[in-house]
């Protein structure tokens, strides 16, 4: 009886060692003390981002985020998604300081992540109401859905594009911008186009000869500046902040249509992971998803968001559909056509 005593004293220390050499956050998990998250996240005082939104979305996240929790500063570190993925891996198995949480389109780096146990779940109060068809999985939310979409110069052409196929024209040719293969949704978008528009589509915009730019922001800029006509790759949160600037551009959403998601991760290795979960809260919640929707073009998953567009009517491509072999050979289609005109 009294070795079965020690026994369970023993055991009882070795709980209560273990748990004080825990994460704050996993003990404010535990005990359900959200305002002890919170405490500890400004005790962090930062936190750290990885993403690929654009800087629009990024910044009305910092100024309405730091506006709404004094205390923590938001820094955003953006890069095309390869890259950016490398230097989230390289940092995971160097333990070096870096991201805190990514926001990404590269949602099944994401489900990867997460299979691997590696990927914290949100914690806070907003994810509670989050709508359930907006997870992947227990640890993956769905933080907005984009439309890709053409953008036009209105002072270079006077007749409306309507869709896809008004690229073919010969007197287009060389003068409107398309996108290279920097991204999984890049890859995928162009997939989709041969067979939405007919298998023999992308040759013949290839054979248009348009000028390459990284990514939706440069070549909307580009547009929207008058280096091209138009691009055939854009999506509202490059265009609209120009748009509100006054520049002489045009959104068209096509029908059919091609769109993305953005998913979040909470990345197992942070080093400020309080104040992670603080921010990942904010983004979750109507204030925060009203900032990311802004002056409109993007869905969020929460109903009677200000502006947003109807997150039912995006259908965005499923990555597990591209897996890697796929990929490569998309890729290796894009080379071939793109590269040699």
């Amino acid at each position: 009886m009294h070795k079965k005593k020690l026994k369970g004293h023993s055991c009882a220390i070795l709980i209560a060692v273990a748990v004080a050499f825990l994460p704050a956050i996993a003990v404010a998990q535990a005990s359900g003390n959200w305002d002890a998250v919170v405490a500890a996240a400004k005790k962090e005082g930062r936190v750290l981002l990885y993403s690929g939104a654009v800087p629009a979305v990024t910044d009305r996240l910092k100024r309405d985020f730091e506006k709404a929790v004094p205390g923590i500063a938001l820094e955003v570190h953006r890069e095309a998604s390869g890259p950016m993925l490398a230097k989230l891996e390289a940092e995971r198995s160097t333990n070096a300081d870096g991201a805190d949480l990514v926001i990404t389109t590269e949602v099944l780096w994401l489900d990867n992540k997460q299979k691997e146990g590696v990927l914290r779940a949100p914690a806070g109060p907003a994810a509670r109401s989050w709508p359930a068809a907006y997870m992947r999985g227990a640890a993956v939310p769905v933080l907005s859905l984009e439309p890709l979409m053409i953008t036009y110069n209105t002072n270079l052409i006077k007749t409306p594009i309507t869709g896809y196929q008004d690229f073919l024209k010969p007197e287009w040719k060389g003068k409107f911008a398309t996108t290279t293969l920097a991204s999984i949704t890049v890859i995928a978008w162009y997939d989709w186009l041969d067979k939405a528009m007919g298998s023999d589509f992308t040759a013949k915009l290839a054979a248009q000869q348009p000028k390459h730019y990284v990514g939706t922001i440069t070549s909307t800029q580009a547009t929207a500046a008058g280096e091209v006509v138009a691009t055939v790759y854009s999506n509202p949160g490059a265009a609209v902040p120009l748009l509100e600037k006054g520049a002489p551009i045009k959104m068209v959403f096509t029908k059919p249509g091609f769109g993305f998601r953005y998913g979040g991760g909470l990345l197992g290795w942070a080093k400020r992971p309080n104040a992670a979960q603080v921010f990942m809260n904010f983004v979750m919640s109507p204030q925060g998803q009203a900032a990311w929707v802004g002056s409109g073009g993007i869905a969020s998953p929460l109903p009677n968001i200000p502006n947003s567009a109807d997150a039912s009517a995006i259908t965005a491509f499923e990555p597990s559909a591209y897996p890697p072999e796929v990929q490569k050979a998309v890729t290796e289609k894009w080379n071939k056509l793109f590269k040699s005109n």
